[in-house]
């Protein structure tokens, strides 16, 4: 893998992981005595997925503007890269599911 490969995987990384730790915390948070499959359900029955996901990638913008104000744009793209995927998640959630 080239140089320039990995730096995109170093930004797409942290942009792939922190949304996740924010939808783990919202789960601590509101449902914590509460099994992870009653959660998944209750958020996909209530049609809250797509928003929930939504709200986990703000901190990600946070991290584009890092790497963005440090001419690290390898990286910033990697987090674009994120952002798209969670994006292609957040329209099969919001019309398919």
């Amino acid at each position: 893998m080239n140089n320039q490969a990995k730096l995109l995987v170093r930004g797409l990384l942290p942009a792939m992981s922190i949304p996740l730790l924010g939808i783990a915390g919202f789960y601590l948070y509101k449902f914590a005595g509460q099994d992870l499959s009653y959660f998944i359900q209750t958020l996909t029955s209530h049609s809250l997925m797509a928003p929930v996901i939504s709200i986990s990638l703000l901190p990600n913008v946070l991290l584009f503007f890092y790497y963005i104000n440090r001419q690290r744009y390898k990286q910033g793209q990697g987090v674009i890269f994120a952002l798209l995927l969670y994006g292609l998640a957040i329209v099969y959630f919001k019309f398919f599911a």
